[in-house]
């Protein structure tokens, strides 16, 4: 019957907008997962080249 037809192409629809909202959050959340690798690493380094330059404890030239 029509009825039935009519059901599944707005389900069809209601799915495409589905799946395209879900396509759209998961690029967004794989870019922050990105972002915060990037950050991440980026503290990762910072950290590691002021502990190579003699910084910590010594604080104005005078050890603590």
């Amino acid at each position: 019957p029509d009825i039935i037809g009519q059901v599944l192409d707005r389900h069809e629809q209601r799915r495409g907008t589905w799946r395209a909202a879900w396509r759209e959050h998961a690029h967004a959340q794989q870019s922050l997962q990105q972002a915060y690798e990037r950050f991440r690493t980026g503290l990762e380094r910072s950290a590691e080249q002021s502990r190579g330059r003699g910084r910590g404890r010594d604080v104005d030239g005078l050890e603590l």
